[in-house]
């Protein structure tokens, strides 16, 4: 029955079944038979895979009892027990909506994760000799996969956070049960991801995890230390309050009678210290690095070795030139792990070790590193030649370490150029073999598969393969040629011809579109490298070549929409690198040609599909969310061709651009929520890049934009919040200026003001379009500022300051905000300089980070010099004590 359910096209006919189904379940499960329960229950989850909605009328009535009884069976294997709650979770993933309808269903999934986090049978010393590939208690390991799991699918999320939050309450209240702490914390780790209210995860951290990292009982350190490295990861900004504390812990876990216990500790001074800025970490960077440095020279444990390099790796990363006083000491060091770490068990450890001296090149700079950058790159050469098996790990970390090094050196990384270059183009030489069928293909032979041919000629369509390690190679050489290109710029010119031919090669087949997008990118940053060095006979042919096979590519009706993805980036990255003069207007006219075609093509597909359908739905394969993908993709061909070539496209493409906007409408009206995406985004590029020519548009274009300000949607919001930024630079825009002033300040203030409860990805997203907005804000501000509620305006930019996601505009805006600052802007310092504390606390926020460049930390150090010292007294009770340090530091290195 299980399998004609999977296999029906339409199972309603048999959902009458369903209960007798789980009815004969129940029954194998009184009779203990695990065996035929290992053999029914697979099945019972492929059928919730195909057709979950079969189960739904026997879901309280039959299925959730037969299944929990199975779960709940003590006298069945683990591995069955463990079968009934996967088939329990797979309902609530796949068919969370009707779980949550069945009151009690997520309670009872809840209760069996609890219950199967607490059986613990190893003895402790048992457990202490083992490692972290010696599980031996198959409940409790999956407990930590399904209490995940049950927290994932949106429509169950809150319940199951809550039942999760309370069954942590009552185990920390049976007071010392080391079983019951060890479950609190695993589903601590495990379920910390999904709460999003600030004060209930700084709770659960400082009732639960601080202080049980001091535990007398090995595993319930062991947990508290994964359950650490979790919070970092999921909520490190939180953890700020409490870094001196936790770093004290971690003194402690480095040295944890356990060596099992210490290596976890490490692993969590890796992720949190991840998260920790230069001045947190550096004033407890000596004893670290002493622990560290003494524990890779004097330690027998290959693992021990491996953690404390990572740590070092992390501790240079997150300190910059603070590390700067190590150097010398730790790169001789590495330089000793890299001669001894010659048997074949050492490749990770050697691996991780050309990883961290390169971390540590980024850190100290290029007139640090240079002096060592010859031996080391020797070392990386002797490295990847010595790899003597396909998924050895020291290939990826030395192309890594490469790409590192070679950001560190810029144009100096060219001597050491020909020592990498034969290697990566070599890989991306691999080419996929012909398979006549599966016969022959060994369990170890993971293959990735093709399909090509032209039209719908079966005969055509062939079977092609390349193992999946021969396609991490290729991934690997893509971006460290990438890197390499990018870097190096005019430096990289004399390898281009060397390099075409190898690139070449990786457009001709759908080996994997990641592979593809970088071979693409590469290729145009090839172009722009062209045009730097002169070279615009090169460069010509270069463009030409690319759109030649390419542009042609995107056109054709039965390629991959994932394939014409990538090939509209590409093109559109190959027209805006390659810069003006290049294109003939033929080849213009063709570019706008296909593109608006291929745009046409895609919204009448997605005009003939079904309405209603979930557009949130992260599903890869989703073909109307690849369909919209082709058409944004799409559009920044035709973007990077108005921005270089606006007069021949308002010659040859306006008025079929317009027409297409007009089609983005229609379906927008139907209700299709990413076509007011697009509409938004063609309108922002038809302003933006063809200003005056398009002035007598601008009755339909600008309201497109105004009116998407608002949005609830961050990605239209986003777009139109950019477009601001260009049209309220224009002095036409004066008349519209005060209801565009009320649609930023409006969004400025929805985000800022805490009127959202959002976190992670999701607030990302929030803070990037208020990024925008904040700086269309303030063009409008020094554009505008006459027709404005200008001392209100400015009050509201200065106190949503620093941009915080956007670090382009970031690095802009902060910049242009400075040099205002420097002139004594009177709005922009506000009334007896009323502006100026919330002014120094931003830029004193974001001075490490990517928002300012160095120009801009220049004026950071101006601007704090030329405040006097008495103003920094008075006003010390207003920054705390992280914003008084930095401002300390910056204000003694400038004077």
């Amino acid at each position: 029955v299980l399998k004609l359910v999977s296999n029906a096209e339409d199972p309603s006919p048999m959902q009458p079944c369903a209960g007798k189904v789980m009815e004969a379940i129940g029954q194998l499960c009184t009779s203990g038979s695990s065996k035929a329960l290992d053999r029914v229950l697979p099945d019972v989850v492929d059928a919730i895979e195909e057709a979950g909605e079969f189960f739904a009328p026997a879901l309280t009535s039959a299925f959730l009892p037969a299944m929990s009884a199975v779960a709940n069976n003590a006298g069945l294997s683990d591995d069955t027990r463990t079968l009934g709650l996967e088939v329990l979770v797979s309902f609530a993933e796949h068919q969370p909506k009707i779980a949550l309808s069945a009151g009690q269903y997520v309670a009872a999934v809840v209760e069996i994760c609890v219950k199967f986090a607490l059986v613990l049978t190893e003895e402790e010393q048992v457990w202490a000799s083992g490692d972290e590939d010696s599980e031996q208690e198959p409940l409790f390991s999956f407990s930590r996969e399904a209490t995940d799991r049950i927290c994932t699918p949106k429509p169950v999320r809150e319940m199951s956070v809550l039942l999760f939050q309370d069954a942590v309450t009552k185990l920390l209240q049976t007071g010392s049960d080391w079983r019951a702490h060890v479950a609190c914390l695993t589903i601590l780790a495990q379920m910390v991801e999904y709460v999003d209210d600030d004060s209930v995860v700084l709770a659960m951290l400082e009732r639960a995890v601080l202080p049980l990292i001091a535990s007398p009982h090995c595993r319930v350190r062991h947990a508290a230390w994964i359950a650490m490295a979790q919070f970092a990861q999921d909520h490190g900004e939180l953890l700020e309050a409490h870094v001196a504390k936790i770093l004290e812990l971690f003194d402690a876990g480095f040295v944890d009678s356990v060596p099992r216990v210490a290596l976890v500790a490490l692993d969590a001074f890796v992720h949190y210290g991840s998260t920790l800025d230069q001045d947190s970490l550096s004033p407890y960077l000596p004893p670290k690095m002493q622990f560290f440095v003494r524990a890779i020279q004097e330690s027998q444990a290959r693992e021990t070795k491996e953690r404390c390099i990572m740590a070092v790796s992390v501790c240079a990363r997150q300190s910059d030139e603070a590390f700067l006083p190590y150097f010398e000491a730790v790169m001789a060091m590495l330089k000793q792990v890299l001669s001894t770490a010659t048997r074949p068990e050492d490749r990770v450890l050697l691996g991780k070790t050309v990883e961290c001296i390169s971390v540590i090149a980024a850190a100290v700079g290029r007139q640090v590193f240079a002096p060592e950058a010859a031996a080391i790159v020797t070392a990386l050469v002797a490295a990847i030649q010595s790899s003597a098996s396909a998924d050895d790990p020291v290939k990826e970390y030395a192309l890594s370490a490469a790409e590192r090094i070679c950001i560190t050196l810029k144009e100096d990384f060219k001597p050491f150029v020909p020592a990498f270059l034969p290697f990566i183009l070599d890989k991306l030489s691999i080419t996929p073999v012909q398979l006549e069928s599966t016969a022959g293909v060994s369990d170890d032979m993971t293959l990735t598969l093709m399909v090509t041919g032209e039209g719908n000629n079966a005969a055509s369509v062939k079977l092609y393969g390349l193992k999946t390690s021969e396609m991490e190679d290729m991934k690997n050489a893509a971006e460290c040629l990438h890197t390499f290109v990018d870097q190096m710029s005019t430096g990289f010119a004399e390898y281009i011809g060397t390099t075409v031919q190898s690139l070449r090669k990786v457009f001709d087949f759908e080996l994997d579109e990641q592979i593809r997008q970088l071979a693409f990118a590469t290729w145009a940053k090839m172009c722009n490298i062209a045009r730097s060095a002169g070279a615009m006979q090169d460069l010509s042919l270069l463009v030409t070549e690319f759109l030649n096979v390419v542009l042609v590519g995107l056109g054709k009706e039965d390629e991959s929409l994932s394939a014409r993805v990538s090939q509209a980036a590409g093109v559109a990255s190959v027209i805006r690198q390659s810069g003006p003069g290049v294109l003939s207007i033929e080849q213009v006219g063709k570019v706008c040609g296909a593109c608006i075609a291929v745009i046409g093509g895609s919204i009448r597909r997605v005009s003939q599909m079904p309405p209603g359908k979930d557009e949130d739905e992260d599903e890869e394969e989703q073909q109307e969310m690849m369909e919209w993908a082709v058409q944004e993709q799409t559009l920044e061909v035709l973007g990077a061709v108005m921005e270089h070539y606006p007069d021949e496209f308002v010659s040859g493409s306006l008025e079929a651009v317009r027409q297409t906007l007009v089609e983005f409408h229609q379906l927008a009206s139907a209700g299709r929520r990413k076509a007011v995406h697009l509409k938004v985004l063609l309108a922002v590029d038809l302003v933006h890049y063809l200003g005056l020519r398009v002035l007598a548009h601008w009755p339909d274009l600008v309201p497109i934009i105004m009116d998407g300000v608002p949005s609830q949607d961050m990605d239209v919001r986003q777009a139109a919040a950019y477009g601001m930024i260009h049209v309220a630079r224009r002095s036409e825009f004066a008349e519209l200026a005060p209801k565009g002033f009320q649609a930023l300040v409006g969004v400025v203030q929805e985000t800022r003001g805490g009127k959202i409860k959002k976190t992670g990805m999701d607030r990302r997203e929030w803070d990037s379009a208020c990024d925008n907005a904040l700086a269309a804000l303030f063009e409008l501000l020094v554009h505008h500022q006459a027709s404005l509620q200008a001392d209100e305006g400015w009050k509201i930019f200065v106190d949503a300051l620093p941009l915080r996601v956007d670090e382009e505009e970031a690095v802009r805006v902060h910049k242009q905000v400075l040099h205002l600052m420097q002139s004594r802007h009177e709005k922009l310092l506000g009334p007896q300089n009323s502006n100026l504390v919330q002014l120094v606390r931003s830029f004193a926020s974001c001075y490490t980070t990517e928002r300012l460049d160095d120009e801009g930390r220049e004026l950071v150090n101006k601007m704090m010099c030329q405040i006097p010292e008495q103003w920094f007294s008075q006003h010390a009770s207003e920054f705390n004590d992280k914003q008084q340090k930095r401002i300390q530091k910056i204000v003694s290195k400038s004077s």
